[in-house]
């Protein structure tokens, strides 16, 4: 796949705070041009995106003290098309680092299997009778994991086993952006801003201790949605799996879904999105570098925005998070 830059132009006026202005990215898949164009406020480094051409979400981000730039892009973590988005864009930004949605664990293991070449491939079926689920459960639990924890990381397990049954690989957009990263020269540091998947499970088994998700109204769209995607698995139908999932990278329903987390279960809510975002804010302010890609999922990204733009906001956030988690393991 052939891609270049054509033309960035930015336009900032730190002197006109609230002057918005408008500029656009435009890289090449091919001979097409893929852009996204964008609306800037000066004052607080954020931009809108709009998809292209069936590119993800993209967004601009820009520190205002020493003029870092991120491209943000947003994700299905199952989507063939983020992929090749991903190692685009990549590419043609030639960053000095590529933040992305992983912790140390998760990154180990994905580098185990792409050293492998395991990943590529889809894993033999697992038997889901119960005596073979519980025997993964005790295994883990027998590692020293919490059996809440456990149950909860056996059922994602078990759900990513069936993605890859089905031609989807998990987290592939992510091993896109570690091969496009070690091709540049000089390599782009790879930064890994994710909370630890053993501590994201804790903190969710924690939060259903205290009670399980009250019952609220799930909007029509999103119920239409879900019974496609039931459906689809259902009759094995892979091509309408495939165009459901780029569906997902739509801002306003993966927004709406987040919503209905937060209002049914905001410890949950905390715990999958909101500590999470925090972390990925962090990781980006403190990356360092002149130029970085950052890759997330889709529902991360207006948490990132917002806590780019209000640094107050981000601190008071990470210290009652804090607070939290002091509590929880006392």
């Amino acid at each position: 796949v052939q891609c270049g830059m054509r033309s960035i132009s930015r336009y900032l006026s730190p002197s006109l705070p609230h002057i918005c202005v408008r500029s656009s990215v435009v890289l090449y898949r091919g001979s097409v041009p893929v852009c996204f164009k964008r609306s800037m406020s000066s004052e607080a480094g954020v931009t809108s995106s709009t998809n292209v051409f069936n590119m993800g979400p993209m967004a601009y981000l820009k520190d205002p003290v020493d003029g870092r730039e991120i491209y943000l892009i947003g994700t299905a973590h199952i989507s063939k098309d983020s992929a090749m988005q991903v190692e685009e864009t990549i590419r043609a930004i030639r960053p000095d680092a590529v933040m992305v949605e992983l912790c140390q664990t998760r990154f180990n293991k994905m580098k185990q299997e792409m050293a492998s070449n395991r990943v590529d491939h889809p894993p033999p079926p697992q038997s889901g009778d119960f005596s073979s689920i519980l025997r993964d459960i005790m295994d883990m639990v027998q590692k020293g994991r919490p059996i809440g924890a456990s149950l909860l990381q056996v059922g994602m397990s078990r759900m990513y086993n069936f993605f890859r049954l089905m031609g989807f690989i998990p987290g592939l957009e992510f091993q896109a952006a570690i091969r496009a990263s070690d091709q540049l020269q000089p390599k782009a540091r790879i930064v890994l801003g994710d909370v630890d998947i053993h501590r994201t499970m804790d903190a969710l088994t924690g939060a259903l201790a205290q009670g399980m998700p009250k019952m609220v109204s799930v909007p029509r769209d999103m119920a239409e949605m879900t019974e496609r995607f039931q459906k689809a698995i259902m009759d094995n139908d892979k091509h309408s799996l495939a165009a459901l999932v780029e569906g997902m990278k739509d801002r306003g329903q993966v927004r709406s879904m987040t919503r209905l987390l937060r209002d049914s279960h905001p410890g949950m809510h905390h715990a999958l999105i909101d500590r999470r975002d925090q972390a990925l804010t962090r990781a980006l302010l403190d990356c360092g570098g002149t130029k970085v890609v950052a890759i997330v999922g889709v529902g991360h990204m207006d948490g990132i925005e917002g806590y780019w733009a209000d640094r107050k906001a981000l601190r008071e956030a990470e210290q009652n998070s804090a607070k939290t988690s002091t509590n929880t393991n006392t």
